[in-house]
């Protein structure tokens, strides 16, 4: 694994409603589209690492710390309703930099997150990228993807037993990075447990107690823009069933389905999962012909 650093960076700090969210800026205005990308549990907007090195070339990346995560500030007391205060952030981020129709990547709970934005704001982003994204994680009686109840107040209870962020990177980790590129995930994981920080357990806990309970399924077929499902095979908190389902309910979407990766593809398969991404947002035809033809 190597280290390229990222250039023209500006490091910024947004006050929103409660609160104040830490953003960074990169790369450049080709005058495309600028991404915003948004993190998932338990990282930071530096996660986005491989994606910034990648895309820098030819687009602005705006990444931000999600309340309660990085150098954003803690999620409003009492913590309910997280959802929507990701959403109103990612608006006010929008209206703070002016920004008409960006592209937007989400991941996981980030991800969930941006598919309510999509929904109920459809004419502040041009195109939709989810990576491992759902619109409910909790089972039910008609929905047979994700999280038990049992399942979810039993990692709350591992959580609240554990005395340092290495013990809870562990909980998260261990069971959503099964690749075969072992060497390869155990820096990833070293990496992703140093974003944990001194509010991360209360964060992490809002998704078991808050976000797992949200059901935006009937919301996500609100969503109009050109959207891309990217779903990791051997996830099994977001099965690709899940992505199935998304695929069949928002219009105008497609789906990818990555096999032998899981849940964290965009770090374990970042060189893939990129091109995947460029390839969505600028489509480009591929051809190989000889010459003579």
């Amino acid at each position: 694994m190597s280290y390229v650093t990222i250039s023209n960076i500006e490091d910024n700090y947004l006050p929103v409603a409660d609160g104040t969210i830490h953003y960074c800026m990169s790369g450049h205005d080709h005058g495309q589209q600028p991404i915003i990308w948004v993190h998932g549990l338990p990282l930071d907007e530096s996660s986005w690492y491989a994606q910034k090195i990648y895309f820098d070339a030819h687009y602005r990346n705006i990444c931000f710390d999600m309340r309660g995560y990085g150098k954003s500030s803690r999620l409003p007391q009492p913590i309910k309703n997280v959802t929507d205060i990701y959403v109103a952030d990612l608006v006010a981020l929008c209206e703070h930099l002016n920004l008409d129709k960006p592209i937007v990547v989400g991941f996981a709970s980030g991800g969930h997150g941006t598919l309510r934005f999509a929904a109920q704001h459809p004419d502040r982003l041009s195109q939709l990228i989810l990576i491992n994204g759902s619109p409910k994680f909790m089972k039910g009686d008609n929905w047979p993807f994700g999280f038990t109840v049992e399942a979810l107040e039993k990692t709350i209870k591992q959580i609240d037993a554990t005395t340092s962020n290495d013990e809870i990177a562990s909980i998260i980790f261990d069971c959503s990075m099964q690749e075969a590129c072992t060497k390869e995930v155990a820096a990833i994981k070293k990496w992703f447990t140093s974003m944990l920080n001194d509010h991360s357990r209360e964060t992490i806990k809002a998704f078991f107690t808050d976000i797992a309970y949200d059901d935006d399924r009937e919301l996500i077929k609100n969503i109009t823009v050109p959207t891309l499902i990217l779903s990791g095979y051997l996830d099994k908190e977001v099965p690709s069933a899940t992505a199935h389902y998304m695929r069949q309910a928002i219009p105008n979407s497609q789906l990818v389905e990555l096999n032998g990766t899981d849940q964290f593809s965009f770090a374990t398969q970042s060189h893939l999962v990129n091109q995947l991404i460029a390839q969505f947002i600028k489509p480009t035809c591929g051809v190989i012909i000889p010459d003579d033809v």
